[in-house]
């Protein structure tokens, strides 16, 4: 069984376009930050709620409830899904799973693909978008990056400096939205600073 990195691909349909990386998933959050998952998440999620295209994007009970995460994936849940995949899922995918099974809201703008899907509905990008992944390769086989430009995360993080040959064996963890899409990569077994 395959393990998981640390790292989202937040890939987007436009070469210029720069997409925002997932607070929970950001490696540095572990060493370089004391705020917990769930902190960070109520902080994202307050944030959120006063996002000018909130309204008409989500169901009124969300807006209502003020918290646009679902309810939490049980370890069945996430270890069913492991199986389902034959992967182990990365630790900290697997703590936000804990505490929200998707997130129904992410943001409504190029910065954000669409919403993050529960443990049930993640699958391999290439059984899904086998197009788009054969539209990148065959379009732009794109300049080899190096682990200095690769392992860039945060607010510093390029979604168009991408290792195009590792699409294929992505897990896509979001719906797709405005030519965005929240990706998994297996490839990335250590994470880097």
């Amino acid at each position: 069984m395959a393990v998981f990195a640390e790292r989202v691909v937040a890939l987007t349909g436009e070469t210029k376009t720069h997409a925002a990386s997932l607070p929970l998933l950001d490696p540095r959050s572990a060493d370089e930050e004391t705020m917990t998952l769930e902190t960070t998440l109520k902080q994202w999620n307050a944030d959120l709620i006063n996002d000018e295209g909130l309204p008409g994007s989500v169901a009124q009970e969300f807006i209502d409830t003020d918290w646009f995460g679902l309810p939490p994936a049980t370890e069945e849940e996430i270890g069913a899904a492991e199986t389902r995949l034959g992967v182990r899922l990365p630790a900290s995918y697997r703590e936000f799973l804990l505490f929200a099974n998707g997130w129904v809201y992410p943001g409504n703008d190029m910065d954000f693909p669409g919403s993050l899907r529960s443990c049930s509905e993640i699958g391999w990008f290439k059984d899904e978008d086998a197009d788009w992944i054969r539209a990148w390769i065959d379009t732009d086989p794109g300049i080899p990056v190096s682990d200095d430009e690769y392992f860039v995360y945060g607010d510093d993080q390029d979604p168009v400096i991408m290792r195009r040959e590792y699409l294929a064996s992505c897990l896509k963890i979001s719906e797709s939205s405005e030519g965005g899409v929240y990706l998994l990569n297996p490839n990335v077994l250590r994470v880097c600073s």
